[in-house]
């Protein structure tokens, strides 16, 4: 509206000098025929074809998504904002406040002396000038045979999900000098920084799947030193791919120890995004003449971290930083290649990942984010597109019973993770037209949205079902990866959601038995990595599904016919209802 009162304010200046120079041009007419700039092309008068133009505006204002996500509001003025896709438990920071103990991250706990504390305080952006050099981390590097162990520990159970920093590439460009320093035959000084700061990310992520009692101590010094040795080479006077490998690393990190620290997380995200643009891994790097393995490099970096990038963005309902339409970078060369059943070769994990991100979640997040409403035929679309993205044989998740997956942590994680971005990316954008069809009509799959009614129902079972079957194999792993189960509780959020809304819908039955079991699931498998918050609202949801079911079967045995559903009164902004927040509704807290 502020850019049509810009153009009304235009078309009025410019309206007003057009008559200006109409009646100049007509003092200089001389003939009795009339000039042909001062003939009538438009019957209307300039202010009508301006009222006009507002009218059409306010139209497609009021045209606007409705699905604008949740915003809270505290009495201090602080204000936080999830979108329409934002994960069930993000959401839940709206309504509830976390009670989770805080994470560890504090130095001054951690045995480092001042002046490495004094660097890790100055993470993100580093001091300029400080006495440290890298030989103060000299002291720190632990024996050779120690860092293949938990580098080992790292690549089989971590770098499934996101790789900046392959294998082969941290043993010659990152290991190996160090040693060589360590031995002598190099000097410390002449090891970038951020070089180190990767080196430590390894060690620290690796150890987070030790059993060693000392582990969790280590691993938060390990952190610690990844972020001192990051701070020591400030990035205002420039970066490297190391730079954005490091921090790339650092925020992963997080993601696996610290679910509450999703705004911090947020925002490193913009900072690593802006470091990468800084050294121009958008561009494909091939156009520079680099070195073959450094444009490999370049390349791998740049996809892994866009791979974050969009996913932290449907998690969270926010717009992400990356936009791949201002991209050229290809796709690394795929060294994880399988041969199929058929004697084909099939993509592995990371490049299936990264054409799937480009070809399916990209135009999902296009569609998500747009503030005019696209056509419904275009969201259905974009599920065929999803649905019809090849699935290679290798990545295909087995039975809920444990056949089918391998006993190979890091492969059976990829076979779940194929699973998990694809029917997540379907549940969230389903998930609005699905909480829009349950609560207008008591028959939700008759609703003109009922197909999403159908599409996110099955998601959840699809989810369910794949973690079962990964739980079964690797109960340990897969009871440590709390973001799993928090696709479970989205999950139960909208299994709840069909009975407590629509009981009488067909799919309200089965939904209540679903629901009872993944709740048990859920209880049973995420023991170990869980909020203590979520386990009581999921009985709340259980709770009032039953109630909703029994009242509802009650009133068809006593013979009342159909039962309807009246719409909820949620003017109540002091007591949201959950699953108005939980389910991704447009909701002030």
């Amino acid at each position: 509206m502020a850019h049509a009162e810009r153009l009304t304010q235009q078309v009025k200046t410019l309206s007003a000098r057009v008559k200006e120079l109409e009646r100049a041009l007509a003092m200089t007419q001389t003939g009795s025929g009339t000039h042909p700039l001062l003939r009538d092309t438009d019957p209307r008068d300039g202010m009508d074809i301006v009222s006009e133009l507002e009218g059409t505006l306010a139209a497609e204002m009021e045209e606007v998504s409705d699905a604008i996500g949740s915003l809270s509001i505290a009495v201090d003025g602080k204000t936080m904002y999830f979108g329409e896709t934002a994960s069930s438990e993000y959401l839940q920071n709206l309504i509830q406040e976390s009670s989770d103990p805080a994470h560890m991250s504090n130095p001054k706990f951690l045995g480092l002396p001042s002046d490495i504390i004094e660097l890790v305080n100055a993470y993100p952006f580093g001091v300029k000038d400080h006495p440290a050099s890298t030989e103060a981390f000299k002291m720190f590097v632990p024996p050779r045979d120690r860092t293949e162990t938990v580098a080992g520990m790292f690549y089989t159970n971590a770098s499934w999900l996101y790789d900046p920093v392959p294998r082969r590439d941290f043993e010659v460009l990152f290991r190996d000098p160090i040693y060589q320093a360590v031995d002598g035959f190099l000097s410390f000084k002449s090891i970038p920084a951020h070089n180190f700061a990767v080196f430590f990310m390894v060690l620290a992520t690796g150890l987070i799947f030790s059993p060693a009692q000392s582990a969790p101590i280590l691993m938060e010094q390990y952190h610690a030193l990844a972020r001192a040795a990051f701070s020591l080479d400030s990035i205002t006077r420039g970066a490297s791919t190391a730079s954005v490998q490091a921090m790339t690393m650092m925020i992963h990190y997080s993601y696996w120890t610290d679910r509450n620290g999703t705004e911090v997380r947020w925002l490193f995200n913009g900072l690593c995004a802006r470091i990468a643009q800084m050294i121009g891994l958008q561009r494909d790097s091939a156009g520079w003449n680099l070195d073959k393995d450094e444009v490999q490099r370049r390349r791998m970096t740049f996809w892994e971290f866009y791979a974050w990038d969009a996913w932290s963005s449907v998690i969270t309902g926010r717009p992400p930083v990356l936009n791949i339409a201002q991209s050229d970078c290809r796709f690394p060369e795929d060294r994880d290649t399988v041969v199929n059943s058929q004697g084909q070769l099939e993509p592995g994990w990371h490049k299936w990942k990264w054409m799937y991100n480009a070809n399916c979640l990209t135009p999902s997040l296009q569609r998500t984010f747009s503030v005019r409403p696209l056509s419904y035929s275009s969201l259905l679309e974009l599920d065929k597109r999803i649905r019809s993205f090849p699935l290679p044989e290798h990545l295909r998740p087995g039975s809920e019973n444990g056949q089918g997956w391998s006993s190979d942590p890091f492969k059976a994680m990829c076979q779940h993770g194929t699973t998990l971005l694809r029917e997540s990316n379907l549940l969230y954008i389903h998930r609005s037209y699905f909480a829009q069809a349950i609560r207008e009509s008591n028959d939700p799959l008759q609703h003109k949205y009922g197909q999403s009614v159908l599409a996110a129902y099955q998601s959840t079972r699809a989810l369910v079902s794949s973690l079962r079957g990964a739980y079964a194999v690797h109960p340990a792993l897969v009871g440590k990866i709390w973001w799993f189960w928090s696709a479970i509780y989205s999950s139960c959020v909208i299994l709840g959601a069909v009975v407590v809304e629509a009981p009488g819908c067909k799919l309200a039955e089965s939904a209540l038995n679903d629901l009872d079991t993944t709740i048990s699931f859920f209880e049973l498998g995420s023991a170990s990595c869980r909020s203590p918050r979520l386990l009581p609202m999921l009985r709340t949801f259980h709770t009032r599904a039953h109630e909703a079911y029994t009242d509802y079967r009650r009133q068809i045995q006593a013979g009342n016919g159909p039962v309807t559903t009246p719409p909820k009164d949620r003017s109540n902004l002091d007591s949201p209802d959950e699953l108005e927040v939980l389910g991704g509704r447009k909701t002030l807290v």
